[in-house]
């Protein structure tokens, strides 16, 4: 890793080796307490009391908790794909956007800034830009319901089991989720002594990482666990700029710099998404009777990445080269092949044109750190119903600068700092549920959330193209705040109406309010609007005038209504109706910006509402060998949540969250796990998604820049007669890919007297689908296949193995998330949009059409894993 990774803003970060030293001293120390009260461990099975059973050996008799309450997989009405700890470890699973090769219909992408991981399942998901925009698809680590998108970066270690729910989910997991939910239940706390330690090497990335953990009694009642995760990484991807020995190239406008004249600069051989990330976690679990239970969680997760985003240009429609026009400045590296490979081109931010740009260093980088956790206390009030309380405290900082154009050779003319993004949830719920021998059962409760969010974005003008930046002014600066009110109530009854049918009904009423206020710091565009009359003489340093919508809040209800027919104790029908909403926001990702004299452009949407029909089928055959689930779903979209970038003051780009139009998404899955007895130790699986989710209207799209009118940019004609909207009714969801699906197996064999040989495989594929709002052919990615292998070698009394994994082994090159701009000028402008090609002087203008931008997905991944268990 380069020297410099330790400062970010001027400060050395010691505070990794400090926390992984102190992790590891706080392991030794609960070993050594451990060891004291190992005698004093229950001598009855660890199953008995654990909150979370293990999962058995049999794919239908794992326990999941879909609708709050312990149920065998094949038992629950709902649609879900379970990944247990074994998959996990098996497939070297560490993070979110792996679990996607697992589960079809997931697809995650990737975005800039403090806008995190974009997640989408069945078709369903997040496209917008922007960081105050919660998920359609929910995170929930052990009960604290999380929507931002950073909050995808963490839990993945030291997990029991993952549930993904696919659908609409109304009752169960906070408030109302429109495309599911991803439930991660770390492991608790054992009750005998056990510790685990890997250390872990990956050859392409030249990644290294270390994780283990600690977990035993503590006394008769007590249990504890403390585990931890360190990594640090080189990073996949190439950075093969060329940049001036002094890092300070940055044309003149108007000056013509062919490749021949680039004497004294040097190529820069680095890699991009080199950093580190840990993880530590404690839980502690107490018991003091059978009657009550309390289980506390406390995670802290730290993530900083030189050059996170990845960015690769995926097609130049005009070539590499600069525009005449405006400056031929060569922002585009001449090498650049505009596909999808392993080489990118992006150059730092030169501090001597950026004046006041935070952090010094000039290197694009996001910074986070996670503080959560939960309290869930469990009392049996009366005989078969119980009480259940769920605490939870989210608190998140990050920080981060970007180069807003990918800028190739020459400096951006932006750079966009994030120095402050602050998001703190409060959450609690209550709930009780019966468990009766009669007919009738019931769950009912409450939830509350209270949140603040507050974003700072800043946007720092390259002074060698604007020279009022050297004031140290910047361009744009302004914090946008707001803050969380809701509340709901819920409940749902199970009434078994003969033995084999149980009919159940719930439904959860939601009151939430979101209030804003945002803030104008002194910047060059504040000091225009101030000379142009929109503002007060005396805001020359700050302005918090009237917003145009300072506060939503709406209350609405969510039913849901499921029937269950087991006619044998194998086979299970359902089917369910259900409704949801995803709460309206406000966008964030840009500085306020005015509108008119005191007050601020309207950046307020409404909710997002679904409402639909699935069905399914769940069963064993072949004497329990054989374990089957098929499901269908039929869901209808309205008021969807939609990102798009307007221009406004000074032809600086707007990015805007609206309510655009309504969808539909539909399709069937089915998903298969195979154990033959005639070959003991062998287990196939396999899995088919089919969704075909597409708006059925979606108009005054913006335009991509030098869109044509014949290529449908035709709607809202603008005063200088060119139109900027179009109309993309009938095109696909994004990351929606019509199939999707995987295949693999696991095979474990002896070898020797005491040794065992795991063989493990899983092949992923995909149709292509869109990675960008658009149609054009390039806005697509290709269907691929990812191929993943791996083999272990163990000890039988599992007190050590290593392991070889292969991901990717296909090497396919893909990105699920890409965006149109104008790289080729550096966003300078010198685009035609909107003409017809009659149009006087040219069809789309000097700099052509926009190149299409992607973050891309990991490459290949050779992993050699060592793993001990000193305790078996």
């Amino acid at each position: 890793m380069h020297s410099n990774m330790t400062v970010t803003g001027g400060k050395r970060r010691n505070a990794s080796c400090f926390a992984i030293r102190a992790a590891l001293l706080g392991a030794g120390s609960l070993a050594a307490f451990a060891s004291g009260g190992a005698a004093l461990a229950q001598e009855r099975p660890a199953s008995d009391r654990e909150s979370r059973p293990a999962a058995s050996s049999s794919p239908g008799e794992i326990i999941v908790t879909a609708r709050k309450r312990q149920e065998t997989m094949l038992d629950v009405p709902v649609i879900e794909k379970v990944v247990t700890s074994e998959m996990l470890a098996r497939q070297q699973t560490l993070d979110l956007k792996d679990l996607t090769k697992l589960t079809p219909g997931l697809m995650i992408g990737t975005a800039v800034l403090s806008i995190g991981q974009q997640v989408t399942l069945r078709g369903v998901g997040t496209s917008s830009f922007d960081p105050g925009i919660d998920q359609s698809v929910t995170l929930n680590i052990d009960g604290l319901p999380l929507g931002q998108g950073l909050a995808f970066s963490s839990g993945m270690f030291d997990v029991g089991q993952v549930e993904v729910l696919k659908g609409p989910q109304s009752l169960f997991y906070g408030k109302s989720s429109t495309g599911g939910v991803i439930s991660i239940h770390t492991a608790d706390p054992t009750y005998e002594l056990e510790a685990k330690a890997t250390a872990a090497y990956e050859a392409e990335a030249h990644t290294r990482r270390f994780e283990g953990f600690v977990s035993g009694p503590v006394s008769s009642t007590l249990r504890m666990r403390l585990a931890g995760m360190y990594s640090k990484s080189d990073g996949y991807y190439y950075n093969r700029a060329v940049v001036p020995a002094d890092a300070t190239f940055s044309p003149a406008p108007g000056v013509n710099l062919p490749v021949s004249a680039l004497g004294g600069m040097t190529p820069r051989h680095s890699r991009t998404g080199h950093g580190e990330n840990y993880q530590i976690r404690g839980t502690v679990i107490w018991e003091p009777s059978e009657d009550f239970s309390a289980k506390l969680k406390v995670n802290y997760v730290h993530d900083n990445t030189i050059n996170a985003e990845n960015g690769q240009l995926k097609s130049c429609p005009d070539g590499v080269a600069g525009v005449p026009a405006f400056g031929n400045a060569p922002f585009i590296n001449p090498s650049d092949t505009c596909k999808l490979d392993r080489v990118g081109y992006t150059v730092d931010m030169n501090p001597a044109n950026f004046v006041n740009m935070e952090p010094a260093n000039g290197m694009s980088f996001v910074e986070s750190s996670q503080r959560y956790g939960t309290l869930e206390l469990n009392y049996n009030l009366l005989d078969r119903v119980t009480v259940t309380s769920l605490t939870g405290y989210y608190n998140l900082h990050s920080h981060s600068l970007f180069n807003t154009s990918f800028a190739a050779l020459s400096g951006p003319l932006l750079s966009v700092s994030n120095p402050r993004f602050r998001r703190r949830d409060f959450t609690e719920e209550v709930r009780v549920n019966s468990d009766f021998e009669t007919p009738f059962n019931f769950t009912i409760g409450g939830f509350y959330q209270t949140g603040k969010v507050s974003d700072r974005i800043t946007l720092f003008p390259n002074t060698f193209f604007i020279a009022a930046g050297a004031s140290g002014i910047p361009l744009q600066d302004g914090v946008n705040r707001f803050t969380i009110s809701s509340w709901s109530a819920f409940g749902q009854v199970r009434y078994r109406i003969v033995p084999d049918v149980e009919l159940s009904g719930g439904l959860r009423v939601t009151n939430e309010t979101r209030r804003q206020d945002p803030y104008l710091f002194n910047s060059l565009t504040l000091l225009g609007n101030i000379a142009a009359g929109l503002a007060p003489a005396s805001a020359a340093g700050g302005y918090a005038p009237p917003t145009a919508t300072p506060r939503i809040g709406s209350t609405r209800t969510s039913p849901e209504l499921t029937i269950t027919y087991k006619p044998t104790p194998d086979l299970n029908l359902f089917a369910s109706y259900k409704i949801a909403y995803k709460s309206g926001s406000f966008s964030i990702a840009t500085p306020p910006t005015l509108e008119g004299l005191n007050t601020y452009l309207d950046n307020s949407f409404g909710d997002e509402k679904v409402s639909g029909i699935e069905g399914g089928i769940k069963g064993r055959a072949l004497d329990n060998q054989l374990n089957f689930s098929l499901g269908a779903f039929n869901y209808k979209y309205t008021g969807l949540q939609v990102g798009g970038i307007e221009p406004t003051v000074g032809s600086l780009p707007v990015i805007r969250t609206v309510n655009a139009g309504s969808g539909r998404s539909y399709g069937a899955e089915i998903e298969a796990h195979f154990s033959p007895r005639a070959i003991d130790g062998l287990t196939l699986n396999g899995a088919v998604n089919y969704t075909h989710a597409r708006f059925k209207r979606l108009d005054n799209v913006p335009c991509y820049g030098g869109q044509t009118f014949e290529a449908g940019c035709n709607q809202q004609l603008a005063s200088n007669g060119l139109y900027f909207a179009q109309d993309l009714s009938g095109a696909p969801f994004l990351r929606a890919p019509d199939w999707s699906g995987n295949a693999g197996f696991d095979y474990e064999l002896p070898v020797g007297n005491t040794m065992n040989l795991v063989l493990s495989n899983n092949t992923y594929f995909t149709s292509k689908f869109l990675s960008g709002p658009g149609i054009r052919e390039d806005f697509y990615q290709k269907g691929y296949v990812k191929f993943d292998a791996g083999i272990t070698l163990k000890d039988k009394d599992d007190r050590w193995e290593v392991a070889l994994i292969g991901k990717n082994l296909t090497r396919e090159y893909t990105a699920s998330n890409c965006s149109p701009s104008n790289f080729q000028n550096g966003l300078l402008g010198g685009e035609i949009t909107g003409a017809s090609a009659s149009t006087p002087g040219g069809q789309v203008g000097p700099a052509g059409t926009d190149e299409m931008l992607c973050y891309m997905d990991p490459g290949r991944e050779l992993w050699i894993r060592l793993t001990l268990r000193p305790f078996g």
